[in-house]
């Protein structure tokens, strides 16, 4: 319901102003609804009160969260506010277009990831042979997104910079297949950091991204000493990739020192196909002209992408078994 208030409000506002105030009463609008909305759909009236034991879980709880909600913020912005103090707007823009061309549909399956997953994992927290097979699943969807989006944008990325702003943009080609990497690689981190929120270990996504906050200093000697913006995206996805690493050994040692062995195979698959990925766009990297990149070696990459898919079973079993069920709800219909 809030995402069409927000559109309804949008054009209302596109009516009113013509400058940043439809961004800033777009997102108090928006938020203002949802509250309120919040308020009318609750079954038990809201009033505010205190309990000091409940209160005291609930910090322990939410306050990793809270704080890892400033370190989002940070790792979103942090190589942007970087690149725009050092290397100027121009510069700002090219970054900017290639992170958000991935950045929405990402964070919009982190969301639809984390509502349908959680819950699950919540409620078999408590019970490990219950509780593993929708672990699996939560890793494996993560990958199979991941794989996805990075084969997309390594394709069609440069295409579709250049189809929406213009040739213009024709050259920051390599960097959007880069940004791809970066995003696919936070796609990831997701999983075993949902994994963790469900039994409570709420610290394991904030370690995991202060070991992320941790590479922009370096990103920024970097730059100061004459790195494009490639490289800057280049570090990040490193980053992202230490940060997996750690997030994921700290969802091992909470779980007793032991992953399924699918966990394990999903993840070397899937890095495999990145580092494929990034292989490929060193070698040949994206012409500037419109349909000109591309070349045999992706034919590879998709076939790398679709085993990679294939061999995270669970998830492949899942696929098959929801496509069986509609076939034959339509066949009876």
């Amino acid at each position: 319901m809030t995402p069409v208030v927000g559109l309804f409000l949008l054009g209302i506002l596109l009516l009113i102003f013509d400058d940043w105030r439809i961004g800033l009463f777009l997102v108090i609008g928006t938020q203002a609804f949802a509250a309120l909305n919040s308020h009318f759909l609750a079954k038990r009236r809201w009033q505010l009160g205190a309990d000091g034991v409940f209160m005291r879980r609930a910090l322990k709880f939410g306050l990793p969260l809270m704080l890892n909600s400033l370190l989002l913020y940070a790792i979103l912005n942090g190589d942007r506010l970087i690149v725009s103090n050092q290397l100027g707007l121009e510069a700002l823009a090219f970054i900017s277009i290639a992170l958000g061309m991935a950045q929405v549909p990402v964070g919009l399956f982190a969301k639809v990831h984390q509502t349908m997953f959680l819950p699950k994992l919540a409620r078999a927290q408590d019970d490990d042979a219950a509780f593993e097979r929708p672990m699996i699943l939560a890793f494996e969807s993560r990958m199979v997104m991941a794989v996805f989006a990075a084969l997309l944008l390594s394709i069609l990325g440069p295409d579709l910079v250049r189809l929406i702003y213009g040739e213009k943009y024709g050259a920051i080609g390599t960097l959007v297949i880069w940004a791809g990497l970066f995003h696919a690689i936070r796609i990831m981190k997701g999983a075993p950091s949902t994994v963790a929120v469900s039994k409570g270990y709420t610290t394991n996504p904030l370690l995991a991204n202060l070991l992320r906050v941790a590479s922009l200093p370096l990103a920024f000697w970097a730059v100061v000493q004459g790195a494009s913006l490639v490289q800057v995206l280049m570090i990040a996805a490193a980053a992202e990739t230490l940060a997996f690493g750690l997030s994921l050994w700290l969802l091992q040692r909470a779980l007793g020192g032991k992953l399924p062995p699918q966990i394990w195979r999903g993840t070397v698959v899937t890095l495999a196909v990145f580092v494929l990925i990034a292989l490929d766009v060193a070698i040949f990297p994206p012409d500037v002209g419109l349909f000109t990149h591309y070349h045999w070696a992706q034919i590879g990459l998709v076939l790398a992408g679709l085993a990679a898919i294939w061999a995270m079973a669970e998830m492949r079993d899942w696929m098959f078994n929801t496509a069986r069920r509609i076939v034959k709800r339509r066949t009876r219909g």
